[in-house]
């Protein structure tokens, strides 16, 4: 199992590869509290602030072990800084236990780790035999940030952009607090991905968009940033560069299950630490 101390709980806080419905429910509830008022980097809303340095991490669906492995690659929380981009959930045996064990350090380490959403739900009816904990689940979900920028300067988002929205402050005034609905700058966030096409085109997903570098230069240009940090895809080499490194593509399952040297993570870094940090 997984053990983590956490203050104020009686005998600490487990999770294991067999986690009770019972549990998932008491640790949402502290993770909604926790992200509507707590001492929460990210505050509530539907795009996080955070500041280097930190790890960015793709989707996890639901291989428990994975983050546990790179927690002994990258540093255990709250020795380092992580922010997961969505998709903890689905494809994976452990899909419960992986979400809980996420929810445990963001009540332990508020201000260490964010989550941010991304568009798999967990289908816990057949594993727990009742919807009480998908209740539980969906509850969180909705609380989750959309994106999230670092230092001003990074834009982290689990799909990609939208042609609804040209600037951050857009995103801003999203209703984010609800199901992903089936189309809309909500959706989009969560379900486009880079392409080679001419501006935006129609996704063979049949949500979200295709979109071009000149696409993510004007979104750029508009909002000052350097580039844009996504998950969403499964790209064999660990990470993928798209339009001149302008956006990457990072897959935590990839190199978790099947690179042991975690390119993308080290590349990952790599990447933060050369560019240029603000003045304070």
């Amino acid at each position: 199992y997984y053990t983590i101390t956490d203050e104020g709980a009686d005998g600490g806080s487990k999770v294991e590869p067999r986690a009770r419905g019972s549990k998932m429910g008491s640790r949402s509830h502290r993770v909604r509290d926790t992200l509507m008022g707590g001492p929460s980097r990210e505050g509530l809303g539907p795009l996080s602030r955070v500041d280097s340095p930190i790890t960015v991490c793709g989707d996890i669906h639901g291989q428990f072990y994975d983050p546990k492995e790179l927690f002994k690659v990258g540093g255990d929380v709250p020795e380092t800084n992580y922010l997961f981009m969505g998709d903890f959930v689905d494809r994976g045996f452990y899909n419960g236990e992986t979400f809980l064990l996420l929810l445990a350090l963001k009540v332990r380490y508020p201000d260490r780790i964010t989550l941010i959403g991304g568009t798999t739900r967990s289908e816990c009816l057949r594993k727990y035999g009742s919807v009480t904990v998908w209740c539980y689940c969906t509850e969180i979900f909705v609380y989750l940030s959309l994106s999230a920028i670092i230092d001003g300067k990074i834009f982290c988002v689990h799909g990609g952009l939208s042609p609804s929205i040209q600037t951050l402050d857009q995103i801003r005034t999203i209703d984010w607090k609800q199901e992903v609905p089936h189309d809309g700058p909500m959706c989009d966030l969560l379900w486009s991905d880079p392409e080679d096409t001419a501006g935006w085109g129609v996704s063979p997903r049949g949500a979200g968009y295709l979109l071009d570098s000149d696409v993510v230069a004007q979104f750029n240009a508009a909002n000052d940033l350097d580039m844009t940090c996504r998950a969403h895809q499964l790209v064999m080499e660990g990470y993928k560069w798209h339009f001149n490194e302008t956006v990457l593509t990072c897959a935590l399952e990839t190199f978790a299950s099947l690179f042991p040297k975690y390119e993308s993570l080290v590349y990952l870094l790599i990447a933060l630490e050369s560019l240029p940090r603000p003045e304070i």
